[in-house]
């Protein structure tokens, strides 16, 4: 899967090649699913008929989001929690003197917080502190450990909420879909935005 996720110009980060290949798909999956976790489809999780992202869309995604080691990340709808495993397969890498990252993964289902809570503990994040998973609404107000160096959100959405604007540190960036597009947002100072938009995508919308 990975070679030809490289080969197909979908991902060509050392970093993000090393975490996809850490974090096994067929954890994130249904049983009847294990058997085609590593084909670039979108397939179910098993749990509130959620479907764990195609791997070409989550490697298109994860080289806009540009994890680094360290990073504090807030990911909005853990899902399955396999986006959310690979981005903090990054951010923790052990590197000597440096600050281990942190993922906070909002889910809006408590089932799939349940779910993406007992995958992420199979690489013992949760135990580590590497990754919170948090059940609450994909819009609430009330996650307050900004300022993050990057947001995700791995549900579409009709507009980002002013508060992630104002969560997101300068130098960081906004990952959204909207629409059938994906929005990348660098924030370039307190209130100003460098946007790019990458179109031809369908993704499940929050509620």
């Amino acid at each position: 899967m990975i070679q030809e996720l490289t080969k197909d110009g979908y991902i060509s980060s050392k970093e993000i090649i090393r975490a996809m290949g850490e974090i096994h798909r067929e954890h994130f999956v249904s049983e009847e699913e294990k058997i085609h976790a590593y084909e670039n489809l979108p397939l179910s999780t098993g749990v509130g008929g959620l479907f764990v992202s195609q791997p070409s869309t989550a490697g298109f995604l994860l080289e806009q989001l540009k994890p680094k080691q360290g990073e504090k990340i807030l990911v909005i709808g853990a899902g399955s929690g396999w986006i959310a495993g690979i981005i903090s397969a990054i951010i923790s890498k052990e590197k000597e003197g440096a600050q281990k990252g942190k993922v906070i993964a909002i889910e809006p289902d408590e089932e799939n917080s349940h779910n993406a809570t007992k995958n992420l503990e199979r690489y013992s994040y949760i135990s580590n502190g590497v990754v919170e998973v948090i059940h609450d609404e994909w819009n609430s107000e009330k996650i307050t450990q900004a300022p993050y160096d990057a947001i995700i959100a791995l549900r579409g959405i009709k507009k980002i909420p002013q508060f992630w604007y104002d969560a997101v540190r300068v130098g960081g960036r906004i990952i959204v879909p909207i629409g059938e597009s994906i929005f990348v947002k660098e924030k370039t100072s307190g209130t100003e935005f460098k946007t790019r938009e990458y179109f031809g995508f369908n993704f499940p919308q929050f509620s």
